[in-house]
């Protein structure tokens, strides 16, 4: 036991501490204040808020214009087709995209950068657009990048990684 103990005025020695009501007040407002400043940052009203124009500028600014092309992965080919599902998709799936017989596909596979002249071996980035409409008017769009990097070394090891 030490000799230097804290108890307050009328606190029993050994009771828990209990903490001044100011205490509470400020920590209701600091959170309270980080929520509005939260709320007022995605409103735009501080900082440097990320618009359409910005992010257009910044892609042009890495390298010249190319009039007539795509701003990013200018340089691709487009591609369509039919997706005809396995007869075993509609016990996998109750999506109608499997359920019918054929569903028609048009894609883009494009390397990435702004450059259309560029060559295909030097893209870090390759991308594949692939659209499907079912025959109710449904509507799958799936965009897919291939990068130079993996999180992890083979497709076993999420399985393997456990909950």
């Amino acid at each position: 036991m030490s000799l230097f103990r804290y108890t307050r005025a009328g606190q029993a020695p050994g009771a828990p501490r209990r903490h001044s009501p100011l205490l509470w007040i400020a920590l209701i407002a600091l959170i309270l204040g980080a929520v509005a400043l939260t709320f007022a940052w995605l409103a735009g009203w501080i900082g440097n808020r990320l618009t359409a124009q910005r992010f257009t500028d910044t892609i042009e600014a890495t390298g010249p214009a190319h009039p007539g092309f795509r701003r990013a992965h200018s340089k691709g080919i487009c591609v369509s087709g039919w997706f005809e599902p396995s007869a075993q998709a509609p016990t996998l799936s109750s999506a109608r995209v499997f359920s019918q017989p054929r569903v028609p596909v048009m894609g883009r596979l494009s390397i990435g950068g702004g450059d259309p002249y560029g060559a295909d071996n030097t893209a870090r980035v390759r991308s594949l657009a692939v659209q499907m409409v079912s025959d109710d008017g449904q509507e799958w769009r799936m965009a897919m990048n291939s990068f130079p990097f993996f999180a992890v070394p083979d497709a076993e090891a999420p399985a393997s990684s456990g909950p």
